[in-house]
């Protein structure tokens, strides 16, 4: 562990300490005082005063006494000891107990009080005694009672494991809770009798042992015993304290005790576990006396690891602590290092959970049982699903109050991604799913088995899931529905596949397709084959369309790229496919970009060429592509004319649409291989990842919706993210899921994850300025190539970089990147974690509208300085069509900034594709005013530009002839220069006529005389 994270560990253990304990030893005096002088009082289960009795229900949620007539004769405590983390100096602030063990009198226990549950329910009444006259004292603003953990158990029904209550009270002006805990002394009952292999439930097993009932007992007995324990490992071990406080503050941390996850869970909640366990270690020799902090963390979690009976949720947070220890870009990594996973980032609950499910009841007459069948259906769903899911969580329970709208349960479901969208299930269990369902099918094997096939086609097997947790539901427990989070928000907020309807007056009207997320994936394989067909077209060296010889430089290879490949890696928002009868005044943007790579020669200019010269060759190169493509294209497919369509811009681009889908071919000079072989190489790296992780490509779906909604997208990242360097944040959540054990299994497991990466990013650690590195490993495939990461500067040049083996400095891809685009990223980015777990787990609202609040665009003077509201009317839109003409780009060609777009034709085609008026006049309002402002918008629609002023606007300038335009003095007779905001506003009408709505100035830049 080198310095830095070392000082950083001790930080955090000294702004976690209990540093008030005096006021803390001073109440348990007093407390002592009134504890030893109770009276003595016969008590008795069924004769109780109305106070304890009340009590006593409290208790029975812990333990129920089984013996109706049980009594003890109480007497006031013989001994009160202070044990646990306060006498251990393990506490820590966010979970300050202090443990009191009271010792019960010989008196007022018999013999035989170890046999069939008598001592728990004497304990039980002396606990309720004690609580009685503590509640009494006024000294208490609340007590409660609970338990330290819970002990499963291999048999239960002859050896039950026993929940031991003790009391919580929370002393009145202190920070610290009470727990007092009744004990007996060494030696009560005969030790012989309570041996493990001894049995003590003579009335339910007469002759099995039952270990856990009778450590129950003998835990009670040595109250001193763990503490001395406790204290030895310290002296062996100098890091003993450090490392137990660390295990509770990653506990806190994890959000652990926010839900139920089974008496494994609660084990790990309980400091005593916890603390008992690493003092065990060091006795053990496991972690040696002069270990490292991050060893003992990694000893420490691979040993609660590879315990026997950890499953399911449990494991996952131990495994997810455990992978933290092993990385070895755990120092560097400020998102998912060390520290950050286990101490400071807390973890919300929904971030743990690929899906959540609400369940409610069908009818008011089955309100009342939902709180006692949810158990049942959690089981009954783990069951169903196997090896699909790692666990079923239950997040919230909201009881009926009278209504039976208002009993819900909300449920967090962990998928296994290997295994979760299996389409067939063999040799199903038939009581669990129905007779009916099951059927005989031939395999390729030959074997023919019982299975149930949920789904016949894999682009719907992302709803083979929830299928089957309908399915089970309707067969065991009719009387309630579920809905879930799975493919809500894709289905309402994602592109859709459009086709031609009637309304109920007869009109024809466009419709969307319910299954367009499937249908998506469908038409981007069908993209992925078309893409091939033509570069095998370009590339043919033989036969009737052999290209390549006709050129005088064969064509080699045609290789997307990493900003044009989004819908073959599944990550496009837009629909790939251009729809027909979608109305007037649309756009078209190419559904992909790929280099088009020729075979060397000294023909081509040199670097030291000028670019003219460069264009120029493009260009020629370009025309002669294009028309060699259309001869080409009246004998394909029996001469359907209408399938192949070219068209070349002045930067050399072709824009050929092949199949209905627009590709965008850029030709490659040996001068831009350097960069296109980085684009390349990283867009082969994320289809790697999405062909790996079915939830990616819906993640990244739904994250770039997120940001676009937001105004943080820029398709040429220049004022915002670049769509490219999405993908890659995202694909950081699926290569590299720390904080997390696994990485996410679906798209809204995948936006949570990456809303809690930038909402618990640590955002200018001087609390001005933006420094957010996201390291992104194991995205190639060389396993050295990492190593680069390791060495990564923590100094932030930029204010995001995305680190990878190819780009260590991660400023490839935001090198332009405005730091108020970050800043604000992760504001919104806090908003919308906190909407999301509000709406999803305390309303259990499932609705696609209140859930997806976030996908919609706020109002854009929220944020933006200078808000230009453009005309609806003449701003393209989607979904797109195929019959664009030229007359709908000539509309455009009088105003001034349509030479920054570069769109003018060079070959007169019917159909024009990659030519937006919007994004063409925000480029030439950041030619003109870029270095004052971040021009934002959303590049998926919307009719705004919103541009929000940068730390130049409000410097004065000398005054300059450079300087001069849009320009005035700061004071009347001055020669210093500031922003003059009314020209600028004029000029936006002037040069957006027909397109500009209005210009509102929200705030204007306040100039220093500086």
């Amino acid at each position: 562990m080198d310095s830095w994270e070392e000082s950083r560990i001790r930080q955090l253990l000294q702004d976690a300490a209990v540093s008030d304990t005096r006021a803390a030893e001073d109440f348990l005096l007093q407390l002592q005082q009134v504890l030893q002088s109770l009276p003595r009082r016969r008590l008795a289960a069924r004769q109780l005063e109305p106070a304890s009795k009340v009590l006593l229900a409290e208790a029975a949620a812990v333990y129920r006494v089984r013996n109706e007539e049980a009594r003890v004769e109480f007497q006031a405590p013989e001994k009160i000891v202070i044990v646990g983390s306060f006498l251990l100096r393990t506490a820590v602030r966010d979970d300050h107990n202090v443990d009191l063990a009271v010792l019960i009198p010989p008196a007022c226990l018999y013999e035989k009080d170890y046999r069939d549950f008598r001592y728990h329910d004497r304990r039980l009444l002396y606990l309720v005694e004690l609580a009685r006259a503590l509640q009494a004292s006024g000294k208490f603003e609340w007590l409660r009672f609970g338990e330290l953990w819970e002990t499963a158990s291999e048999r239960p029904e002859t050896d039950p494991p026993v929940r031991k209550p003790v009391l919580f009270l929370q002393p009145r002006q202190q920070s610290f809770v009470l727990r007092v805990m009744p004990v007996i002394q060494r030696g009560q009952f005969d030790a012989r009798k309570l041996r493990p292999e001894r049995g003590n439930l003579r009335s339910a097993a007469p002759n099995a042992a039952t270990p856990l009932y009778n450590r129950s007992i003998t835990d009670d007995m040595a109250p001193m015993d763990d503490l001395v324990f406790c204290h030895e490992a310290a002296e062996k071990f100098y890091g003993f304290r450090d490392l137990v406080r660390l295990l509770k503050l990653w506990r806190n941390n994890r959000g652990l005790s926010r839900y139920d996850g089974g008496p494994e869970l609660r084990r790990l909640r309980s400091s005593h576990y916890l603390t008992m366990q690493m003092a065990r270690l060091v006795h053990a020799d496991r972690i040696p006396p002069r270990a490292t902090v991050r060893h003992a963390l990694h000893v420490a979690f691979a040993a609660l690891a590879a315990e026997g009976d950890r499953h399911g949720f449990a494991l996952r947070e131990v495994q997810a602590a455990l992978a933290a220890t092993e990385s070895p870009l755990a120092a560097v990594d400020e998102a998912g290092g060390l520290l950050p996973s286990l101490f400071t980032n807390s973890v919300e609950p929904i971030g743990h959970f690929d899906m959540l499910l609400v369940l409610r009841p069908a009818d008011a007459a089955s309100a009342p049982s939902l709180r006692q069948e949810v158990s049942r259906m959690e089981a009954l769903w783990e069951a169903a699903l196997g090896d699909r899911v790692t666990c079923v969580v239950p997040l919230r329970l909201a009881p009926n109050e009278g209504d039976a709208s208002c009993a819900h349960a909300v449920l967090g479901v962990c998928l296994n991604g290997a295994n979760a969208y299996r389409l067939v299930d063999r040799h199903p269990d038939e009581r669990l799913f129905g007779g009916e369902k099951v059927e005989l099918r031939r395999f390729k094997t030959g074997e023919v088995l019982p299975a149930i096939v949920w789904a016949t086609r894999p682009q719907d097997r992302m709803e083979v899931p929830m299928r089957i947790v309908r399915h089970v539901l309707r067969q065991h427990f009719p009387q309630y529905h579920v809905d879930s989070t799975m493919l809500v928000l894709e289905r309402a907020f994602l592109p859709r596949q459009w086709h031609s309807d009637y309304d109920l007056a007869g009109q024809s009207v466009l419709a969307a397709d319910p299954q367009s997320p499937a249908l998506f994936d469908a038409e981007c394989l069908r993209l992925q084959q078309t893409l091939g067909a033509l570069a095998n077209l370009l590339m043919a060296r033989t036969g009737e369309h052999a290209l390549s010889t006709r050129l005088p430089l064969n064509i080699v290879a045609v290789r997307p790229t990493a900003r044009g490949g989004e819908a073959l890696r599944r990550t496009a928002v837009a629909w790939p496919r251009l729809q027909r009868g979608a109305g007037d005044n649309c756009v078209a943007q190419a559904a992909v970009t790929a280099c088009v790579e020729f075979e060397s020669s000294r023909e081509w200019p040199g670097a030291d060429a000028d670019a003219a010269v460069h264009r120029a060759v493009r260009v020629a190169f370009a025309i002669a592509i294009g028309k060699l493509l259309q001869r080409a294209a009246p004998t394909m497919d029996g001469g359907d004319s209408q399938r192949l369509a070219v068209q070349v811009n002045d930067r050399g681009e072709l824009h050929v649409i092949m199949d209905d889908f627009p590709i965008c071919l850029q030709l490659q000079t040996p001068t831009d291989s350097a960069t296109v072989d980085a684009s390349a190489r990283l867009h082969a790296q994320l289809s790697a990842v999405s062909h790996r992780h079915v939830g990616y490509g819906g993640a990244c779906r739904l994250v770039k919706r997120f940001m676009a909604a937001h105004f943080l997208l820029d398709r040429s990242g220049v004022d915002g993210l670049a769509v490219e360097a999405v993908d890659l944040m995202v694909a950081r959540l699926f290569t590299a899921p720390q904080p997390f054990a696994q990485p996410p299994c679906t798209a809204f497991g995948g936006l949570v994850r990456f809303l809690h990466l930038f909402a618990k990013m640590p955002v200018g650690r001087d609390g001005s300025k933006v420094a957010v590195v996201l390291l992104v490993p194991n995205l190639s495939e060389d396993e050295n190539a990492n190593a680069l990461l390791a060495a990564t500067a923590t100094t932030c040049t930029v204010p995001l970089r995305l680190c990878t083996a190819d780009d260590p400095a991660g400023t490839r891809l935001t090198s332009a990147v405005a730091a108020g685009v970050v800043r604000r990223l992760c504001a919104v980015a806090r908003a919308a974690l906190k909407h999301l777990a509000h709406t999803a787990v305390q309303e259990a609202n499932m609705d696609a509208d209140e859930l997806g609040a976030m996908l919609r665009p706020p109002p854009p003077q929220l944020f933006g300085d200078l808000v230009i509201e453009l005309n609806a009317a003449a701003v393209p839109h989607v979904p797109l069509r195929l019959d664009v003409r030229e007359a709908d780009m000539r509309r455009y060609r009088r105003h001034r900034w349509m030479p920054a777009a570069g769109a003018k034709l060079v070959s007169e085609q019917r159909v024009l594709v990659a030519f937006d008026p919007v994004e063409s006049f925000t480029a030439w309002l950041r030619c003109q005013w870029g270095k004052l402002l971040v021009f934002l918008r959303d590049i998926y629609g919307g009719t705004v530009i919103a541009g929000t002023w940068r730390d130049a606007a409000t410097a004065s300038r000398p005054f300059s002839l450079v300087h001069a335009g849009y320009s005035r003095p700061v004071r009347a007779a001055d020669s210093r220069l500031a922003v003059n905001v009314d020209e600028m506003v004029h000029e936006i009408y002037r040069a957006g006529e027909g397109m500009v709505r209005s210009v509102r100035v929200v705030r204007k830049p306040t100039t220093s005389e500086k």
